[in-house]
């Protein structure tokens, strides 16, 4: 992540550089060279996180899988389809019973 993305991150989650360079006790020139890098280091973005209150995935931009969002899906609709599992059990269940 370069320093730039960061900076947007930080902004759109309403924090500004110069609030949070008082909050890590580090100069405001500290802060925007630290911002100014083309890659942010691990450690700081975790010290970020301690500031803020935000997470690390609130910085990280985690591609997701394609499939995910169907296993999702079918997951949030489990009940239903155990639901209708259960009511063909039964009709099986009676049409048995029916043939002895």
């Amino acid at each position: 992540m370069t320093g730039e993305e960061l900076k947007k991150k930080l902004l759109d989650a309403g924090f500004f550089p110069g609030q949070l360079a008082k909050k890590l006790n580090i100069s405001h020139q500290s802060m925007y060279a630290k911002l100014a890098r083309n890659d942010i280091r691990l450690g700081f973005i975790e010290q970020l996180c301690e500031v803020t209150g935000l997470q690390l995935a609130d910085f990280i931009d985690v591609p997701r899988n394609p499939n995910e969002s169907a296993l999702m899906d079918m997951l949030n609709r489990k009940d239903d389809i155990i639901l209708k599992q259960a009511e063909e059990i039964g009709r099986l269940k009676e049409k048995i019973a029916s043939m002895q």
